[in-house]
């Protein structure tokens, strides 16, 4: 299933594009979910990185679409942009924003389908390349590698995602749950307030995890799955 948000002020563009989707699913066999939003400020106030493509047009009355992109990339790096406009012009700034491709008003079925094509490419090619998962707190949320995760650290209601690209906070999941959906991805449960990313363990000193700079505490009743989990793990790399 492909994720996809409509950003468009005027009705009639908006129609087509939903059109010119279920036209591509029938064709294709893909299967999209649209949600579609009549200004920039609409998708960017509360906005969760649960898309995988967004068609954002670029004149809105309330917020712009080029704006609307920038905000977006504070919290979202992997969302496929593609803009809607029917000036040529304003499609250079979408470097700015890393945008894919741009599509001109009035919009062609022909021409929007091979876009469309190229869009879900890139969502393909970083499906492959590693997943991802969103990381939501109150006001907000940012889509993060997995394998960027050095360790998650447990405060009470509060989980702090120590990355690569600094650190998350969230008041969403449950330590006991973020475990659970990364089981399939080498973490290792350390003690009761940190879960360890295994590729990012340089070594071990007196039964604990040597994890980028930092120390973390292995409690002594895991110290010896800790090893045998860290050893299995070595040896699935090398091999």
């Amino acid at each position: 299933m492909i994720r996809i948000a409509i950003v468009e002020d005027e009705t009639t563009y908006a129609d087509t594009l939903r059109e010119y989707l279920d036209r591509y699913a029938a064709e294709t066999g893909c299967l999209f979910a649209v949600s579609v939003y009549a200004d920039g400020e609409d998708i960017v106030q509360g906005y969760r990185a649960d898309f995988d493509i967004i068609l954002m047009d670029i004149e809105m009355r309330s917020m712009d679409g080029m704006t609307a992109a920038k905000r977006i990339r504070e919290s979202d790096d992997d969302v496929v942009i593609m803009f809607i406009t029917n000036m040529a012009q304003y499609a250079i700034q979408g470097y700015e924003v890393d945008a894919l491709d741009y599509v001109l008003k009035p919009i062609s079925y022909f021409a929007f389908s091979k876009r469309l094509e190229r869009a879900i490419s890139r969502v393909a090619a970083r499906s492959r390349a590693g997943r991802s998962i969103v990381i939501s707190s109150r006001g907000s949320s940012s889509r993060i590698p997995v394998d960027s995760i050095l360790w998650i650290e447990s405060h009470g209601h509060r989980l702090t995602y120590h990355t690569t690209n600094g650190e998350y906070e969230s008041t969403v999941n449950s330590m006991k749950a973020v475990e659970e959906s990364l089981a399939g991805d080498h973490f290792f449960r350390c003690n009761k307030c940190y879960l360890v990313n295994l590729a990012h363990v340089r070594g071990i000193a007196d039964g604990d995890a040597l994890v980028g700079s930092d120390r973390i505490v292995v409690s002594q009743s895991k110290r010896g799955a800790f090893v045998k989990a860290l050893t299995e793990y070595a040896g699935e790399t090398v091999s």
